[in-house]
């Protein structure tokens, strides 16, 4: 009954809110504020019903709206999530590798259309496999994350070849190019061309063409080294979780060694962080005008080049990544129409993302959903 109250409350505001927009003498600071409140009043009762657990940053017109952590970061020691806490980010990590595989373009150290033979000659259809291809996910490429051999040594530490070799041998789902499959695949193939080209580690390039300039203190690579573990960021780190529906609350997740994850899924990061980096998309400190319209081009579906691509209503157009990782959610949405993003980082990995960033969507573009 509690939750059925919250969820009319909740949209009987946001028909308020839809109404005042109507009424000159309601100013901008009003609304945003009916916004934060909305926002805030929903994810305290997902939290309060364990349904989330986690840090929120949504932000318009270069202003945070809303800023807060829900939940906790350890459950044991009851250690509450904040703004600052460090969550890993799974497939957000996609954007990131997508980034410096088009700095490299950009530096003409690659070509979209090499093919992946040049960097792994006995990668078998290495050959009709391109940059561009692994990119957009049309590589045809099984995802090694479904291979019941990934299960069998997600725990191991690996070396990228190793992880390679858990999925280069499985056949192609069809010719490359020619349609569209998500495959986490496509992405480590992606980490090794950036090591080959540069002739340095994943991480140094992520720091260099990435963290540094947007200045992410907070966010790195986990791999072999483990750097979110390390005594400096120890303190601000959440722990991951799985719901138990017998007990209504959280059970820790299973364990993964980050290193099979690596430049598919291996970054760690804050809200604030992730904010830093939507800010810098704006400008031309990380990529070129030219370089973005391309990333952010659909090539299949709604997926670009480490982006999806989404047509809303009133002709908004969402960019967008989600991940997932043992015992962690994560999305990053911005809105370029409208100078806007929602991310939203949690600790929990069975969390129900898509109706939450659907909701805090309609909520920050004041839409009413009967």
């Amino acid at each position: 009954m509690e939750s059925n109250s919250k969820t009319n409350n909740n949209k009987s505001n946001v028909s308020r809110l839809c109404g005042l927009r109507k009424k000159s003498s309601v100013n901008s600071t009003e609304k945003q504020d009916l916004i934060t409140q909305l926002a805030d009043d929903y994810l305290e009762s997902l939290a309060n019903r364990k349904l989330f657990s986690g840090s929120i940053l949504i932000a318009q017109n270069n202003q945070i709206l809303l800023i807060k952590g829900y939940g906790c970061a350890e459950y044991i020691c009851q250690e509450k999530n904040t703004s600052q806490t460090i969550f890993r980010t799974g497939s957000v990590t996609k954007p990131f590798t997508a980034i410096i595989i088009l700095k490299l373009y950009e530096r003409k150290q690659l070509n979209l259309d090499n093919k992946l033979s040049i960097y792994c000659p006995d990668y078998p259809h290495g050959n009709q496999i391109t940059i561009k291809h692994l990119l957009s996910n049309t590589s045809g490429i099984e995802d090694y994350t479904d291979l019941e051999v990934f299960e069998n040594k997600c725990h191991e530490s690996l070396t990228i070849d190793q992880v390679i070799e858990m999925f280069k041998d499985e056949p192609l789902q069809f010719t490359p190019g020619s349609k569209y499959r998500y495959s986490n695949s496509n992405y480590i193939l992606l980490g090794l061309i950036i090591e080959k080209v540069t002739g340095k580690s994943y991480e140094l390039n992520l720091q260099e063409f990435i963290l540094q300039p947007c200045q992410m203190k907070d966010t790195g690579y986990e791999c072999d080294c483990n750097p979110a573990l390390q005594s400096d960021n120890n303190n601000k780190r959440a722990y991951g979780y799985v719901c138990n529906t017998d007990s209504n609350g959280f059970e820790s997740c299973r364990f993964i060694n980050m290193s099979t994850a690596r430049s598919a899924g291996g970054i760690y990061s804050t809200v604030e962080d992730l904010y830093r980096l939507d800010r810098f998309l704006y400008g031309e400190t990380i990529l070129n005008k030219r370089t973005k319209n391309m990333m952010f081009k659909p090539v299949r579906e709604h997926y670009a080049l480490g982006w999806e691509i989404y047509r809303l209503k009133h002709r908004r157009i969402k960019q967008q990544h989600t991940g997932e990782i043992f015992g962690f959610t994560s999305c990053l949405a911005r809105f370029p129409n409208d100078n806007a993003c929602i991310i939203l980082l949690s600790n929990v990995e069975d969390i129900s993302l898509h109706d939450i960033i659907e909701q805090l969507t309609d909520i920050l573009f004041q839409q009413n959903k009967n």
